[in-house]
């Protein structure tokens, strides 16, 4: 049976609910019910409510991970095996969402302030 390439409502759907439930376009994709994911990746290249729709969906894939940490941290029995859990969550939410959960860059002087630009004019000697 050969991967659907129509685009319906109902498959679109389909395919966002489970990124939102934490798998990735490619694994659904993967699914011989689901379109390849280079046609869903050509379908968003025309439609950009479905590109929104699919950024929203990553965004809550993204917060559902959030809030599987302390679930990790509390369940696993294994202390290695939930810090690898938890620091690859974090790695890749802080990446999906860096607004909200990326390193934030301060630059500031010495004593927390703002940067103070100071001009110098340098002169040679015997010029």
């Amino acid at each position: 049976m050969s991967k659907p390439t129509f685009k319906s409502e109902e498959v679109i759907q389909a395919i966002l609910d489970r990124i939102v439930a934490g798998e990735s376009l490619s694994s659904i994709c993967r699914d011989e019910d689901f379109p390849a994911a280079v046609n869903f990746y050509r379908w968003m290249d025309d439609d950009p409510d479905l590109r929104n729709r699919y950024a929203r969906a990553r965004e809550e894939r993204a917060e559902n991970w959030v809030e599987e940490l302390v679930g990790i941290a509390d369940t696993e029995d294994d202390p290695q095996k939930a810090r690898v859990r938890i620091d690859t969550r974090k790695w890749v939410i802080s990446k999906m969402l860096p607004k909200t959960y990326g390193d934030k860059v301060a630059v500031t002087d010495p004593d927390g302030g703002p940067l103070k630009i100071i001009r110098e004019t340098i002169t040679r000697e015997g010029a």
